[in-house]
């Protein structure tokens, strides 16, 4: 925790912010990557993992703001295509692939 919370590179939070998406951990996942995206408010990429974690929450109107954000950002397909997802709500589940030891 401390070494990511520490880091001022970019990337360590984007993946730390998807794992804890992946991993199920929702309202922690949501609140690093708002935390994140303080220091970092230009990376689309930390905006469509919180679009993601509030589809998964239930909070569509919010990830639709964040994936919207994302897409003023940067114009890429991916971020087009989870607009998109999120709108006709068809967005994956990343969890679902998860496999774990109960």
């Amino acid at each position: 925790g401390e070494a990511v919370r520490g880091s001022t590179f970019y990337m360590v939070y984007e993946n730390y912010a998807n794992f804890l998406l992946v991993y199920d951990n929702l309202p922690e996942a949501e609140c690093f990557t708002k935390k994140a995206l303080g220091m970092f408010p230009k990376n689309s990429s930390l905006w469509v993992i919180l679009a993601k974690i509030q589809y998964f929450n239930g909070d569509k109107k919010s990830a639709m703001g964040s994936a919207e954000k994302a897409y003023n950002i940067l114009n890429s397909g991916n971020n087009k295509d989870t607009l998109a997802a999120i709108k006709n709500n068809k967005l994956n589940d990343p969890r679902k692939y998860l496999i774990l030891e109960k």
